[in-house]
């Protein structure tokens, strides 16, 4: 791993979420330390292949985090379910436009 983050979580299990900004790559760990590769690579939503994606776990299959979109940032969800995954934009955090 050249660029491990940790990853905070609301789910109450022993374990613990590591992001790998190079990769995209979301890890579970267990209690023993193993690393486990989630079966999906986040996208960048603006096509760079490098992101200071901010994740948060808030289920087993539920991720927030906020990237980089066109305009500046956006928060955004990401729901794995079966072999699916879906990714929504859920807010914009850019600066609201001015009006003449």
């Amino acid at each position: 791993m050249q660029n491990p983050h940790l990853v905070p979580s609301s789910v109450s299990t022993p374990d613990t979420y590591v992001y790998e900004t190079s990769t995209m790559q979301l890890f579970e760990t267990d209690t023993t330390g193993v690393l486990k590769p989630l079966p999906f690579t986040f996208k960048s939503e603006k096509g760079s292949s490098y992101s200071d994606r901010q994740i948060c776990v808030v289920s087993r299959d539920t991720f927030y985090y906020a990237d980089n979109v066109s305009g500046g940032k956006a928060i955004i969800r990401t729901v794995y379910q079966g072999d699916s995954l879906h990714t929504e934009q859920i807010y914009n955090l850019a600066f609201s436009k001015k009006t003449s």
